[in-house]
């Protein structure tokens, strides 16, 4: 059952228009490391976050995966990835470093690519999306 997805926030729309997305691994691995569907079964079954759901507009996570198969176009997830992005460098400082003088070497961008799928949107704290690599 679809229920209305919650409205995207600024965060988004700047990654969006900018076109890239800044991260650091000082908290996570690095990028390409994440399965999407292992992410989303962590982030909606393991620790009960419903920001997924609710940015896809979906009650579960069965529904959830139904919308990346559609989306993507494929029944076999398990070649697809997942990138945390924020907005800008600042937040990510903020958000997912250490705080140490050095924290700011390990903050860069990433391009937004044409296959990546808005996951999440919490603001400040970036956002989820999904990625096939080409």
């Amino acid at each position: 059952m679809s229920k209305q997805r919650k409205k995207l926030t600024p965060e988004f729309y700047t990654i969006m228009k900018q076109r890239y997305g800044f991260r650091s691994n000082e908290v996570y691995n690095e990028w390409g490391e994440h399965s999407l569907p292992e992410v989303m079964d962590h982030e909606i079954n393991e620790l009960e976050n419903k920001d997924i759901l609710d940015t896809l507009g979906v009650e579960t996570f069965e529904e959830a995966i139904a919308k990346v198969k559609k989306f993507y176009q494929r029944e076999d997830l398990s070649e697809l990835r997942c990138v945390w992005l924020a907005a800008n460098p600042e937040d990510v400082y903020e958000m997912y470093t250490d705080k140490t003088k050095d924290s700011w070497s390990t903050i860069y961008d990433i391009e937004v690519q044409p296959t990546f799928m808005l996951l999440s949107d919490i603001g400040k704290e970036g956002c989820l999306f999904g990625y096939e690599e080409v």
